[in-house]
């Protein structure tokens, strides 16, 4: 059985958990945006113009007791468009599991950022249902849940000596945001950088992680679908992070049709 549960997962998910950007080096990512799937279909066209190293983690259960996975999802809006995210879908079901998405930073310099915000672009995507997924107890199948209104947000830099200085906060969806998705289709968390309590590290920020744990979802939504499509900085509170990605969108494109 467990065997025909591997065979699942690779099948009908794109990418395996093992899976991270193919760049050669961490480029530094100093904002204010530093991951966008804007015009993006496919995860290998991502990892080419995202510019961002990401990966998932897991914890060392084997995948019939957790998972994680990640793909390019497309999602229409409200307003009619048609945008892709990057869907990340995890099992935590069993005690104790836990797994995350990661994103190098390059030991980016975020100080400009120190009274703004980070922001994350994010929509909470419906069962997957396609994966199967067993009680390692009962042999029974599971059915994909809800997607979770808890994560936790990492931040990792270095000090001056080069020793890594850490803080996670815990962010709970609440009705605002799932009010601004029915409005939009996605929604903004926003958290101020200042409460990380890292700004006098923010000249060599290293890592970004969202991490998924067991112990702080609920059991309706352990095995769930979140849609990532942009994470921002802003030098101020409560700035327009529409006009900041429209600009660093036609930046990109310039770019593009400019090498």
């Amino acid at each position: 059985m467990r065997d025909i549960i591997r065979a699942s997962l690779a099948l009908l998910l794109a990418v395996p958990s093992s899976s991270v950007a193919r760049a050669q080096e961490v480029e530094r990512l100093n904002g204010p945006v530093v991951f966008d799937t804007y015009g993006v279909s496919e995860l290998a066209d991502l990892f080419i113009k995202s510019g961002v190293q990401f990966g998932v983690y897991r914890n060392p259960d084997p995948k019939f007791v957790q998972f994680i996975e990640y793909r390019i999802q497309p999602v229409q809006l409200p307003n009619g468009s048609t945008e892709p995210f990057l869907a990340v879908y995890c099992n935590v079901t069993e005690p104790e599991t836990y797994n995350g998405v990661w994103f190098k930073m390059g030991e980016a310099d975020w100080r400009r950022y120190g009274r703004g915000e980070l922001v994350l672009r994010l929509r909470q995507l419906p069962p997957l249902g396609v994966v199967q997924v067993f009680d390692p107890d009962t042999d029974q199948r599971l059915a994909d849940t809800d997607c979770t209104d808890t994560f936790k947000l990492e931040l990792k830099t270095l000090n001056a000596v080069g020793t890594k200085e850490e803080f996670a906060l815990g962010h709970q969806v609440g009705s605002r945001e799932k009010a601004e998705q029915r409005a939009n289709g996605y929604f903004d968390v926003k958290i101020p950088l200042s409460h990380f309590g890292l700004n006098q590290y923010l000249d060599r920020v290293s890592e970004f992680v969202i991490t998924f744990e067991n112990r702080s979802i609920a059991p309706s939504q352990r095995r769930g679908n979140l849609g990532l499509q942009a994470i921002v900085l802003t030098t101020a509170r409560g700035e327009n992070v529409d006009r900041i990605l429209i600009e660093a969108r036609k930046a990109r494109q310039q770019q593009g049709t400019n090498p």
